[in-house]
């Protein structure tokens, strides 16, 4: 289950761990197992809209697996995603709008919220926030309908229960590493070195993620129902590496390869 701005490097490892017998045949010369080559190659099956920003489902019981991501980091990530605008999620209203429409939108929002800062406005636009929990819940991203707090206790579950692996995104090589010895403990291949430099690729600066994060804190910035989903994801995926051997460092930040500016620049006041 790929939540938006969670991480697109990981399925794409997923698609090479698991299909292990692929590495295991000495004669192929072929690049790696991708998406078109599985039903050839791979014993395992990819469930529908896997690759894609589909939500949960409860036929995924038991095989579905996810990487989480700190809230106030991934929405810093979709604020900076657009080229004129912020990201607005699958589901969204302003989703299909064209860039100058969309630009719009979010300019006569961030009027009518006064002096708050631009990532700020954009947190507390309707169907902006709480995507993670959504996506649990197998509700898009952008759906702008309430949640509730019996919403977060069956989020809550689900990821206890339903979920085969769930992975963090501030420990992207340990948690590829932790899948790996989990659904392919055969195979020698380094995996996480496949993907790892794309996960490092930003629009942003670690600089301008310090300064977003830092005016969300200054704002108060909370995110209710994906703070909680975050830290009982993290903690399953500790014990996951704990289990299979993957040493964590006691804190990690998300890597930062490529300093370049981001696209995205708010409107004029």
């Amino acid at each position: 289950m790929h939540v938006q701005k969670t991480g697109s490097a990981f399925g794409a490892t997923i698609v090479r761990v698991g299909c292990p017998e692929f590495y295991m045949d000495t004669k192929k010369s072929l690049a790696p197992p991708t998406l078109r080559s599985w039903p050839t190659y791979c014993r395992r099956k990819l469930v529908d809209g896997s690759h894609q920003h589909t939500p949960y489902d409860p036929s995924f019981k038991g095989i579905a697996v996810t990487l989480l991501r700190d809230p106030a980091d991934r929405l810093v990530s979709a604020y900076f995603f657009g080229r004129t605008h912020p990201m607005f999620p699958a589901g969204h209203d302003f989703k299909d709008l064209n860039d100058v429409d969309a630009a719009a939108a979010f300019a006569r929002i961030a009027k009518k919220n006064g002096n708050r800062s631009y990532i700020d406005t954009y947190a507390r636009t309707p169907g902006v926030a709480h995507c993670q929990t959504k996506a649990v819940l197998g509700r898009l991203c952008g759906d702008a309908a309430p949640l509730e707090p019996s919403d977060l206790d069956e989020a809550l579950r689900r990821l206890d229960e339903d979920f085969l692996f769930v992975g963090a995104q501030a420990f992207f090589p340990e948690s590829v590493r932790t899948l790996h010895a989990m659904l392919a403990p055969e195979l020698e291949v380094d995996l996480h070195r496949l993907a790892e430099s794309t996960s490092r690729i930003h629009r942003y600066t670690a600089q301008q993620r310090d300064g977003a994060r830092a005016a969300l804190e200054r704002a108060g910035f909370h995110d209710a129902f994906d703070g909680p989903l975050y830290a009982r994801g993290l903690a399953r995926f500790r014990r996951a590496a704990a289990r299979y051997g993957v040493a964590l460092p006691e804190r990690r930040e998300e890597l930062f390869e490529k300093r370049r500016a981001p696209e995205f620049r708010p409107p004029p006041d």
